[in-house]
């Protein structure tokens, strides 16, 4: 992850003449106050950021908070700002800093419509720029509230992605759980529960023992607080979850796959476990002929949610966070008997109407 850039001085030549040009372009309106015009002049919107995490400003969210996985996804956007408004003319061994302050509040429309198609023709998906443009909203018209610029620029929406998403077919289920029970059993569970249950693989794999509760029916479900969105979750589990669960080796750890993952990393998806854990995935995928996957988990999820929805709509949604529409749940962690029902009766996958759509 880049890290954030202080300028040496506010007469950095080149960054300075490439905001002027920029800002005589776009013919931007008149900021007298005169401490706020070399604040706007001198700073980019990641040391803007940074000010107000310090104190400097009013912080971002002060009334509603910020949960890491938001402050993830705003350093996130910020780099992307930063990769795709560099200069191509930029020097190769200096880091680019962003345009400045005064520079954004002068831009037009068609500067963020620019900078979002080249984010897409770089191979960002449509719902990824779009996060992208909505954290980078938040930021900019944070500014223009505390009147760090006196003006915030629009930029337009992003249509919908056209794209299907990738799920696994059934016969690549098939052929990956075989591939990874012959190698590694726990793997094989996991992916297992990726696709019965549907957890990111930041929580799939911080998965404790304790995880696996019993409702006042006596019926088991895995039990979980979202990293991301710390939503409170509880899964029913099938019989047939049950049972691989159980045929887990029995270790001492309190996690159900102990080396997979590290709970005391701040982000344990980029811990040494985990990369060690993901390159092997990738390797046996990589075995079976599926060479088109670069997040097997986030995929895995994915053929979780359409199985559900094809089986009862509104289900895959209530499972993998996304909503609870249709099964009339007050929230997460209170499951419908429809949800219930659905996960006693899925069926074994087969090509359904619902995913010959995607395939």
């Amino acid at each position: 992850m880049l890290q954030a850039i202080k300028l040496h001085d506010s007469t950095d030549v080149e960054w300075a003449a490439w905001n002027a040009r920029q800002i005589s372009s776009y013919q931007p309106r008149h900021v007298p106050p005169e401490r706020r015009e070399q604040y706007a002049a001198a700073t980019t919107l990641r040391q803007f950021y940074l000010d107000c995490s310090e104190g400097r400003w009013e912080p971002v969210g002060r009334k509603k908070g910020r949960s890491r996985g938001t402050e993830a996804k705003e350093r996130q956007a910020l780099n992307r700002w930063e990769k795709y408004t560099r200069p191509d003319d930029w020097p190769a061994n200096r880091p680019w800093p962003g345009p400045s302050l005064a520079m954004i509040e002068s831009v037009s429309v068609e500067f963020f419509g620019d900078l979002f198609d080249r984010m897409i023709a770089g191979g960002l998906a449509s719902d990824t720029v779009k996060s992208t443009r909505s954290h980078l909203n938040v930021l900019i018209n944070h500014a223009f509230k505390v009147r760090a610029i006196l003006k915030a620029p629009q930029s337009r929406s992003i249509g919908n992605s056209t794209a299907k998403t990738r799920i696994y077919t059934p016969d690549e289920v098939e052929k990956i759980f075989n591939v990874f029970e012959a190698v590694n059993h726990s793997l094989a569970v996991a992916y297992w529960i990726a696709l019965h249950v549907g957890p990111r693989a930041v929580d799939l794999f911080l998965l404790k023992k304790t995880s696996i509760i019993q409702d006042s029916r006596g019926r088991r479900l895995i039990d979980f607080e979202s990293r991301k969105t710390h939503k409170l979750q509880a899964i029913p589990i099938s019989d047939a979850t049950w049972k691989q669960i159980q045929s887990l080796p029995q270790t001492d750890s309190p996690y159900l796959f102990p080396g997979m993952s590290s709970a005391e990393a701040e982000e344990p998806e980029k811990s040494y476990a985990a990369r060690i854990r993901n390159s092997l995935t990738k390797q046996l995928l990589h075995s079976v002929g599926i060479k088109d996957v670069d997040k097997p988990w986030q995929v895995a999820r994915a053929t979780c949610n359409e199985r559900y929805e094809s089986h009862r709509p509104g289900v895959g949604h209530f499972i993998t966070g996304h909503g609870k529409q249709g099964v009339n749940a007050r929230s997460y962690r209170e499951p419908t008997e429809a949800v219930h029902e659905a996960v006693r009766t899925l069926p074994p996958y087969t090509n359904m109407e619902r995913q010959l759509r995607l395939f």
